[in-house]
């Protein structure tokens, strides 16, 4: 096989894999943030769909640090998580506002009549 025809044919493979993850984001099957352990993933069942040849499964302390969240994907999580506090905060004020608001309105009224 010639260097030119060997090259194309592993840029097609290599091509065929994204175009395979492009394909599932596309279709909401993933995120836009695999881990590389989903991407690990990804190539082996490739390989088996597409060649039927099984690969080594990656199951070291290596592949359990590419699963956790990511520093980002954790503050991202924590960010969720505080503006879900912030907004449950604002209803509440919002409430208690309205609240005051109804109270001193009631009051208002109440010197009102006692002036007529």
């Amino acid at each position: 096989m010639s260097n030119e025809l060997e090259n194309n044919v592993k840029a097609s493979a290599v091509m065929n894999f994204v175009e395979m993850i492009r394909g599932a984001y596309g279709a909401g099957f993933i995120d836009n943030n695999p881990t590389v352990y989903d991407i690990y993933r990804c190539a082996q069942n490739h390989v088996k769909d597409n060649y039927g040849i099984d690969t080594d499964n990656w199951d070291d302390d290596l592949a359990k640090e590419s699963r956790a969240p990511s520093e980002l994907e954790q503050l991202r999580k924590d960010l969720e998580t505080a503006k879900s506090s912030l907004n449950q905060i604002a209803s509440a004020k919002t409430a208690h506002s309205t609240w005051m608001k109804n109270i001193a309105s009631d009051a208002i009224s109440k010197i009102n009549q006692q002036g007529e």
